[in-house]
């Protein structure tokens, strides 16, 4: 009788023990992803003369699809705010031309211009506030993107804007009267006319990239133009 109770105990520690041991696997959860909450917005302009069109990609999601160079794109995407991935790559076949991270604050609005050639491409990210905008006004930047092209000059009919540019640089948004303007380019350093865009009739309360792009020397495959991009936040 006492074997057996004894058996009976030695049975019951043992099954107590073994049970205490067992590790039970937890239920895995699978991750959440994090959405993101605050945002800015980026337009993208293909400015590459190499590269007939291009896709921009974020976080390895495709944000703008087929940014054409002889056509610019005048919508803003929405990007999550903070330290962001931003790669430039071909429509054609994904090739990657440039990486880059960008850093946006929230709420803030940017134009984004890829420049350069197929081997050596750029990115060039410009903040588009101007602060308290009169309606009555249009206002007008300018972005020297023309690689091989002076340093240059450049006026709305009679009214001269004495701020050289050379080649990636580009001016504050500033105001001009509205009405119908012919846009002179002149070389900074001679002052002979580089290129001109006729009769442009700038509207009140609109905002407007004038973008240098192309090849100044000729012949080549993009000659140099002077694009006009409307448009506003």
């Amino acid at each position: 009788m006492k074997l057996k109770l004894s058996t009976s105990i030695l049975l019951l520690l043992f099954s107590t023990l073994f049970l205490v041991s067992c590790e039970c696997v937890t239920k895995l959860d699978t991750p959440k992803v994090v959405e993101p909450t605050d945002f800015a917005k980026v337009m993208f302009i293909n400015s590459m003369p190499e590269i007939d069109s291009v896709d921009i990609c974020s976080v390895d999601k495709i944000i703008s699809r087929n940014i054409l160079y002889d056509s610019a794109s005048v919508e803003y995407k929405v990007i999550a705010s903070g330290l962001t991935s931003i790669r430039v790559q071909s429509y054609k076949d994904s090739t990657i031309y440039f990486n880059t991270m960008l850093d946006l604050t929230k709420d803030a609005y940017y134009t984004f211009f890829a420049y350069g050639t197929k081997s050596r491409t750029n990115g060039l990210l410009i903040n588009d506030s101007i602060g308290k905008a009169v309606p009555t006004n249009a206002y007008v930047r300018f972005v020297h993107l023309s690689q091989d092209a002076p340093e240059i000059v450049f006026a709305f009919g009679s009214y001269q804007i004495n701020q050289p540019l050379k080649y990636k640089s580009y001016t504050k948004f500033m105001p001009i009267p509205t009405g119908i303007f012919t846009l002179i380019i002149n070389d900074s350093g001679d002052g002979s006319e580089i290129i001109k865009v006729e009769n442009y009739n700038f509207k009140p309360g609109k905002y407007y990239n004038l973008l240098l792009k192309g090849y100044y020397k000729q012949p080549n495959s993009r000659k140099l133009t002077c694009e006009i991009i409307e448009f506003t936040f």
